[in-house]
């Protein structure tokens, strides 16, 4: 996973996902232009929770599928701050699959 500092600055929360399909929990905090992701931990005081399934989650912070027709068509719930999921995915980007391990 690619964060850009850029579009991650001045963001600071926490979202609870809830992988439905899986069975799941995840905390995702940002915070410094850092995100770490604790599995199998709930935060009740998280910014907000996201429920959806792992082809959701993937599809829409790797695959550029958008967010806000998957909301507004309720295929993903969040409960709390609703643009913090958004915002999220629009600092990840896609990670170079092409560079060198090792440099001569």
């Amino acid at each position: 996973v690619r964060l850009n500092p850029e579009k991650a600055a001045g963001h600071e929360f926490t979202l609870n996902i809830e992988l439905t399909d899986r069975k799941e929990n995840v905390l995702l905090s940002l915070a410094n232009c850092v995100l770490v992701h604790e599995e199998n931990v709930v935060q009740p005081a998280a910014d907000a929770t996201v429920r959806l399934t792992r082809p959701q989650l993937l599809m829409t912070l790797f695959g550029a599928v958008p967010v806000e027709p998957l909301i507004a068509s309720g295929a993903i719930e969040i409960q709390g701050s609703s643009g913090l999921y958004e915002a999220l995915a629009a600092a990840i980007e896609a990670a170079i699959g092409n560079f060198n391990v090792v440099v001569p």
